[in-house]
């Protein structure tokens, strides 16, 4: 599992890749700007408790090639995902 809490960055490739693993925002205030990879997170689970801020240009946010993968917001987390206005998936999961 990678755990990432109040991390603020203004450039970024991709922030993980744990095709069978876990990304977990855990708290506080995490800021990404200007990353440019095609996917920014790559994981089978991704759970988000704090304050997430994303903002990039055309490519996918989260996204997982495996079964079973799940994308999990708190009720007290707040997300905010910024793209180009091109259209996008901003997730995209394998779902069986």
């Amino acid at each position: 599992m990678a755990t990432i809490e109040n991390v603020s960055q203004t450039t970024i490739s991709s922030l993980a890749f744990l095709q069978e693993g876990t990304v977990a925002f855990t708290g506080g205030t995490s800021t990404f700007n200007n990353s440019t990879a095609n996917y920014f997170i790559e994981s089978k689970n991704i759970e988000i408790d704090g304050d997430l801020t994303i903002s990039r240009g055309n490519a996918n946010i989260f996204r997982s090639s495996v079964a079973d993968s799940s994308l999990k917001i708190s009720e007290a987390a707040k997300v905010n995902i910024q793209t180009t206005t091109t259209a996008i998936e901003s997730t995209a999961n394998r779902l069986e």
